[in-house]
């Protein structure tokens, strides 16, 4: 025997007071569960509350006792009983009731989610709640949009450092102003990134700012960021394009171009440099990972008694005070040198046995492209299909069968093509047999000469990433 609950609501404290709303709603559910020989466990009622969210008691505990498996089907009224809002009507049933193996049922509407068409209604809703979404986020993106022509602040819950939101608009924080100036000044006068960090630690006080990170310090990407901001010179950058902002500007237009191209020249002087703060300058950087717990390593120096060494480490080990992987990882330092060159071997191994590549047929990944373009293009005629469905069922054109019928089909349609693309997306990854060789060989004539950065880019063609364990390493290939 199924247990059962029933939900009752009245949306004014009048209806609550005369009892008769409520007490109809009871009545008949009750005579419902009676009919199906449901065992009624539970009476939940929530006298003059609105349907427009769900702050209500009743339905709050309603929810925990699904939850919690204490009920197999839930009974109203009426749908808007439950909800009024198209969104939490459909979370309930789908994330609530259906996600706990709880039945809903609509006594009035023959809405029951144990027939298939109850569960066709909720496909409906879902259709319904997507185009809701759809219009809302239209209505925001056009009321960004015009924020940004009138010049008016696009970021204030984290505004630039520099400014502070007040009234919809950048006001200058004086403080912060007098770093992002001296910022520029140094810039200006060729002094290297870290130069000019070591200069606003040295001369300015964070805890008078209200710009704060975790270790409490201005870092690098800050400085480069704020030199690359065109908000500083009265600018305001939205979506790609620069607008007339109605802040007032630290630096001039002239600052700012010049700067601009004194990082271009630096950019262009420093590839594969130790001098560039922005450049990883280890080889392996961004493709380890420690094995035990996950978490990516990186390079680390170590003075040791008579030299400086410096070695691979796991960031749950170096950075326990951030929340990583495993902050209770005991993996141990892997010295720098030394798997960089077993990395190496393990590659100049791969030339030697260039069997163990698997060959990758050209004409296959041709023909996946090709079949990816038709996908594509297929993908935005369901779509299209979709939106007509839904155009002709608002204007009553089609019925609520036609469009569930329908909507059903071409969803089923997209999720097997996106499932295809995907798998093509795949395998055009994958680097071909010739392709592998080429890349290998390229790597083993430059390692010992060559520059860094063309040595990490042909690193990463080939190698997606490195496991290390106290085990051994493990590579994953691109091939």
């Amino acid at each position: 025997m199924f247990r059962a609950g029933i939900y009752v609501r009245v949306s004014t404290q009048e209806q609550a007071e005369e009892g008769y709303s409520i007490q109809s709603q009871l009545d008949k559910l009750k005579a419902y569960c009676n009919i199906k020989e449901y065992a009624l466990i539970k009476e939940y009622i929530d006298p003059g509350f609105s349907g427009a969210n769900l702050n209500r008691p009743a339905i709050t505990q309603l929810i925990q006792d699904v939850q919690n498996k204490k009920l197999d089907v839930v009974l109203v009224m009426k749908l808007d009983r439950l909800s009024r809002s198209q969104k939490d009507t459909l979370y309930l049933i789908e994330d609530v009731f259906l996600q706990h193996n709880c039945n809903f049922i609509s006594v009035s509407e023959s809405f029951d989610t144990q027939t298939p068409m109850g569960r066709a209604m909720i496909g409906i809703l879902s259709v319904f709640a997507q185009f809701e979404r759809e219009r809302i986020r239209e209505r925001v993106q056009d009321g960004k949009n015009e924020r940004a022509k009138t010049g008016k602040a696009m970021a204030w819950s984290n505004p630039a450092l520099g400014y502070d939101y007040v009234n919809q608009r950048y006001v200058v924080n004086l403080y912060e102003a007098k770093i992002v100036k001296a910022i520029y000044e140094l810039c200006l006068k060729g002094l290297s990134m870290n130069k000019i960090k070591n200069y606003i630690d040295e001369n300015f006080d964070y805890k008078l700012t209200k710009y704060k990170t975790k270790d409490g310090n201005i870092h690098l990407s800050t400085i480069k960021r704020t030199l690359k901001n065109p908000l500083y010179y009265g600018a305001l950058p939205w979506k790609g394009e620069l607008y007339n902002g109605i802040h007032d500007a630290l630096v001039t237009k002239e600052q700012f171009d010049t700067v601009q191209k004194q990082l271009e020249l630096n950019a262009q002087n420093s590839i594969g440099s130790r001098k560039n703060p922005f450049r990883s300058t280890h080889l392996l950087t961004g493709l380890l990972y420690c094995k035990e717990c996950g978490a990516r390593m990186h390079a680390q120096s170590r003075r040791n008694v008579n030299k400086n060494n410096w070695y691979y480490i796991c960031y749950s080990v170096s950075k326990t005070s951030t929340k990583y992987a495993n902050g209770d990882c005991k993996a141990k330092l892997k010295d720098g040198m030394t798997l960089d060159r077993t990395i190496y071997e393990q590659i100049e191994n791969m030339s030697n046995n260039i069997n163990a590549i698997k060959n990758t047929n050209t004409v296959d990944l041709e023909k996946d492209s090709l079949e990816n373009d038709f996908l594509k293009k297929r993908l935005k005629e369901l779509e299209s299909k979709q939106e007509k469905l839904l155009e002709l069922y608002l204007d009553n054109k089609i019925d609520k069968d036609m469009i569930t019928t329908k909507s059903k089909e071409l969803d089923n349609e997209k999720q097997t093509i996106l499932t295809n693309i995907k798998k093509n997306k795949k395998k055009s990854n994958k680097l071909s047999r010739s392709e592998a060789q080429e890349k290998i060989k390229q790597f083993i004539t430059i390692y010992e000469t060559g520059e860094l950065e063309q040595k990490k880019t042909i690193l990463r063609s080939i190698i997606d990433r490195i496991n290390i364990s106290e085990n051994g390493i493990e590579i994953k290939w691109t091939f």
